[in-house]
């Protein structure tokens, strides 16, 4: 089965490059390697034995791809964005046990929040991803 995916890597820190490369079976230091490199946003095909990277930035304005395959030419905005899923955090606070929170753990949604509510708005889980 194949997927496609992409992830923007100004926006992900090392934390998330770890749960990206555990998720998708890649190389943590091939995908750091490019990340010192400069790309931004990489755009990959990952099936059970192989990964392509299909299509590549070196800035965060998505627009400007440097490389990309022919065949995939008009697809990118089909590939599944690894910064905007959100993820599930589970709370142990003693009024809700275990209860599950959907919380969006991405810098761009969390400093639009800081701008329209406030740092004080952010929870513990979002602190902790931004300092991380």
């Amino acid at each position: 089965m194949k997927k496609y995916i992409k992830i923007n890597l100004h926006r992900t820190n090392k934390n998330d490059v770890k749960s990206f490369c555990d998720e998708f079976g890649l190389d943590i230091e091939v995908v750091l390697t490019d990340k010192k490199r400069g790309h931004a946003t990489l755009w990959y095909v990952i099936t059970d034995d192989t990964v392509w990277v299909v299509a590549y930035t070196r800035s965060s304005n998505e627009n400007k791809v440097l490389f990309i395959y022919d065949s995939f030419k008009g697809k990118l905005g089909e590939f599944v964005d690894f910064n905007k899923r959100k993820k599930v955090i589970v709370s142990n606070s003693p009024t809700n046990k275990s209860k599950k929170i959907e919380i969006n753990l991405n810098v761009d949604s969390i400093l639009d929040k800081i701008n329209s509510k406030g740092l004080s708005s952010l929870s513990k889980e979002e602190l902790n991803f931004l300092e991380s």
